[in-house]
């Protein structure tokens, strides 16, 4: 089977500074995503995980096509995106659609629930006002909403519902891949799995895939098939998730498990020392080398490359074999 996306070493370079910096020629540069490669097939879950800065939303907006990489290709179906940027924008528009954090701030107030989920159809499809209509209706059915939603503001809804209503307008236009962006992360915990179970009955149903980008390991680690790991830009392990999870093979992902509240509270947990180093001031060699127990002169000196361990399974670490 062939990849729907497929990342190959992609990187994104930002200049740090304004006009006048520019001008001055004091403006440094911050790689925001470094030689990044990933694959997502079709109706399967990759989830993105790591801590703000790591890159996980820049990863989101080059896919996306809000920002354009620096170098390196992105192939989507097959045909790499720099022809739909010339081309085909409207096509690859319809067929890679987003959900946000905050569905408030993602749908617009002035509309009704019913109007902005029609707009995809609107722009999208040549349905005449009554399929639309019938259209809509039947996509808030799926998310869990009854047709009257139709005729309600989105302030008139609890952040739950007008999640729904994002990934109804999602949906409209039957997209192949959804990126989904700390989709539950601003909602209460018992709405986050009523949300999550909803994502995975309809990707059950429409064989839809996700990219998922979180930093809350429990969700992804409840939607994802495989994920990758990224501190400041890079992807440090990916593999698939219970392997990963069970048997990290990176100490930024075995910092990042031990995060997670212990069922024994009594069990060792590993912590790494220090804040995430600066994007405008990487360290040399390894970048996550400051706050790593494991870190020797090698790690000071060379960055690790992401290689091959096992099957389906890669990590960016001189010492991967001592991680327990």
């Amino acid at each position: 089977m062939n990849p729907l996306l497929e990342l190959r070493g992609v990187t994104k370079e930002f200049s740090d500074g304004g006009l006048v910096e520019r001008l001055l020629g004091s403006t440094r540069s911050v790689i925001a995503v470094d030689d990044v490669s990933l694959e997502v097939y079709p109706g399967e879950t990759v989830g993105i995980v790591g801590e703000s800065g790591a890159g996980k939303s820049t990863l989101a907006n080059l896919i996306t096509q809000i920002h354009e990489p620096t170098s390196g290709t992105i192939v989507y179906d097959g045909v790499d995106t720099e022809y739909y940027l010339a081309d085909g924008l409207k096509e690859f528009r319809q067929s890679v659609q987003m959900v946000f954090q905050t569905p408030s701030g993602s749908i617009d107030p002035r509309y009704r629930v019913g109007d902005w989920v029609e707009e995809s159809l609107i722009v999208h499809t040549d349905m005449k006002k009554n399929e639309r209509r019938e259209r809509v209706l039947d996509l808030l059915e799926d998310v869990g909403l009854s047709e009257e939603y139709a005729d309600h503001y989105p302030h008139e809804l609890s952040g739950g519902q007008l999640q729904r209503v994002s990934i109804a307008s999602a949906l409209a236009v039957e997209p192949d891949l959804i990126l989904l962006d700390e989709p539950v992360s601003a909602l209460d915990k018992s709405v986050q799995f009523q949300i999550l179970k909803l994502l995975q009955t309809l990707q059950e149903e429409r064989n839809v895939s996700y990219l998922l980008i979180s930093h809350d390991l429990r969700v992804i680690r409840e939607l994802s098939d495989r994920v990758g790991v990224m501190y400041l830009g890079e992807m440090v392990e990916r593999g698939d998730t219970e392997a990963l999870f069970e048997t990290p093979r990176h100490p930024y992902t075995e910092s990042l498990l031990a995060s997670i509240p212990p069922r024994n509270p009594d069990q060792d947990r590993f912590h790494n020392s220090g804040d995430p180093t600066s994007a405008t001031d990487p360290p040399s060699g390894c970048s996550f080398h400051p706050r790593c127990p494991y870190a020797t002169e090698q790690c000071h000196a060379e960055s690790p490359p992401l290689e091959q361990i096992a099957p389906d399974r890669s990590t960016a670490c001189h010492h991967w074999e001592e991680i327990e």
